[in-house]
């Protein structure tokens, strides 16, 4: 054998184990590979899984917040419409008070006439007692001279009866009037008992006992176009026509408001005596505490 055969069998024999190698490493790359596009199939089917759940996660996450604020915006709904009531019941309960301060303040004046008028009827009783004793004793002298004053004796019998039946009136119209005085002071007990400040801690609304003498009648300005403008109280806060406010903003007297027309909850006038620019919103008041 030469040695140009030889090389050639031995590049064959090279080439023949090169292949080889070649096929090898083609094989073992091609299961890889499969293997790896497999697990890529795996993972992605995974991953469409978890995606399909976390949107059916978000879908029920969402309507759950969906029923929340739907429930909590009927709860404010309901807030609200227990601050409204609980806001009307206020006002209520104030001009309540307002109208029980004015017939404590009329009971009072009245219930003083009637204790000076007592006062007037003691003093005539002891007048008549006065005259009593006094004629009493001209009785006793007149029978001491019976012969010579005996048309004095008649008429001053007579004039004792009188006094006897004036003072019997008198008696009877005390006792009259101290029973109506009592009447009153009763009545007006009550009344004062009846007129009650609302005020309102943490949730809950209680009244507490106020006795008043003058409370001044307070309000604000609601409208206003010129010189005329309207406020938030009426007559049955006790706001009468040619009744005169002062409209203040603190402690700044802005004029004052000569009422016109009167209903039950608001009122309006004419702005007199303007100091300065009066706006809505501005205080009424008829006096300055």
């Amino acid at each position: 054998m030469s040695v140009l055969t030889k090389i050639l069998t031995l590049l064959v024999s090279l080439l023949a184990i090169f292949l080889c190698g070649i096929v090898v490493v083609f094989v073992t790359s091609s299961n890889n590979w499969k293997q790896a596009s497999q697990t890529s199939e795996t993972l992605a089917k995974a991953a469409q899984v978890q995606a399909a759940a976390a949107e059916n996660a978000k879908l029920r996450q969402s309507e759950r917040d969906k029923s929340l604020i739907e429930s909590q915006n009927e709860m404010i709904r309901v807030l609200l419409e227990e601050n409204s009531v609980l806001a009307q019941q206020l006002r209520t309960e104030a001009e309540q008070k307002t109208a029980a301060t004015k017939n404590a303040a009329t009971a009072m004046t009245v219930s003083a006439s009637l204790s000076a008028t007592i006062d007037n009827l003691r003093t005539t009783r002891e007048f008549v007692q006065q005259k009593l004793e006094s004629s009493q004793g001209s009785q006793l002298r007149a029978e001491a001279q019976v012969v010579e004053l005996n048309q004095e004796l008649d008429r001053t019998r007579a004039t004792l009866d009188q006094l006897k039946e004036i003072g019997r009136r008198s008696q009877e119209q005390i006792r009259n009037l101290e029973e109506d005085n009592a009447n009153l002071r009763q009545r007006l007990e009550d009344v004062k008992l009846a007129s009650s400040e609302v005020r309102i801690e943490g949730d809950q609304v209680k009244q507490a006992v106020r006795v008043s003498s003058r409370v001044p009648i307070r309000g604000e300005i609601k409208d206003i176009r010129d010189d005329r403008a309207s406020i938030s109280i009426g007559s049955s806060s006790g706001v009468r026509e040619n009744m005169e406010f002062n409209v203040i903003r603190g402690r700044e007297f802005l004029g004052n408001l000569l009422v016109t027309h009167v209903q039950a909850s608001e009122a309006a006038g004419t702005l007199i005596r303007q100091k300065g620019a009066i706006v809505k919103g501005d205080k009424v008041s008829t006096g300055f505490n």
